[in-house]
């Protein structure tokens, strides 16, 4: 009888319920991962080192290591779960795993196969005001390998492989792919103008049973996993609000930038989408 009851948790725990925030820089991920958090049953750490791990077991199977001779796939799958389940070996067997890293986007099939329930949460927010906050902060010129000049900056950013032009483009992939239906689309406008709303929304999405957030104290400390070069601890605290922050790029950028935010014009997708005006 312990054998069987023993057999029966490890049943459980191999349903783990696993998310992932994922979507544009400086999109609301933050914020939404501090607001999840407050739910005794979500853990939401904004970033972790699942991702690293995760990736490290893909490249260890890809490369005909001779452990992938003796191993059948299913026993390779259990691995690949356990990159991610160790991350969070403490948890309680009702969590519900909320894991933040913009790299998730690139494994949609994997993921979906080990994790049957996942859902994808995108942060999105136009492709402008990204920028422009970049610009503002000094960040635009060390993701633009210190291009001088704006507009040298904007083509390095936004360029297949930049630091903006690489999400938008993973996006665009993964919201015309089979796996939409499991993503919904959040502007990062509708998360700092109607958190409440988006919160709603989203237990629903997830099929969750809805629980009374504090919007006006969010508490995160986020790791500088995204970005590991700049090594920059964000804390996220206070109420959910508008980084207000001065417009410094000409209309023109403006405009050519705004044009980016392809998620505003969609005809053939299954995500649910919360998108904003601007």
């Amino acid at each position: 009888m312990g054998f069987q009851s023993q057999d029966k948790v490890q049943r459980v725990r191999a349903m783990l319920r696993a998310n992932f925030i994922v979507g544009l820089p400086r999109s609301g991920a933050s914020i939404l991962s501090a607001l999840l958090k407050q739910n005794p049953r979500f853990m939401a750490p904004g970033t972790s080192a699942a991702l690293g791990l995760f990736e490290q077991s893909l490249a260890q199977f890809a490369n005909d290591d001779p452990l992938s001779r003796i191993l059948d796939g299913g026993q390779i799958n259990a691995i690949r779960r356990s990159t991610i389940d160790v991350i969070y070996h403490d948890r309680n067997l009702d969590s519900v795993l909320f894991d933040g890293n913009r790299g998730w986007l690139n494994h949609l099939d994997i993921l979906t196969e080990i994790f049957p329930l996942c859902r994808f949460i995108i942060c999105v927010r136009n492709p402008a005001e990204i920028v422009n906050s970049m610009e503002i902060d000094g960040d635009a010129r060390r993701a633009a390998s210190d291009a001088s000049d704006l507009d040298a900056r904007i083509a390095a950013l936004t360029d297949g492989d930049g630091y903006l032009g690489f999400p938008i483009a993973q996006l665009r992939h993964a919201l015309g792919t089979r796996h939409s239906e499991r993503m919904i689309v959040i502007d990062y406008e509708r998360i700092v103008g109607d958190a409440e709303e988006v919160i709603d929304v989203l237990y629903d999405f997830l099929r969750e049973t809805p629980f009374d957030h504090d919007f006006d104290e969010l508490s995160l400390r986020v790791p500088p996993w995204y970005e590991p070069e700049w090594a920059v601890e964000r804390v996220i605290s206070g109420p959910v609000r508008r980084t207000g922050k001065e417009t410094v790029l000409p209309l023109k950028t403006i405009q050519q930038l705004s044009g980016k935010a392809f998620w505003r014009n969609l005809r053939k997708t299954g995500a649910t989408l919360m998108l904003g005006t601007s």
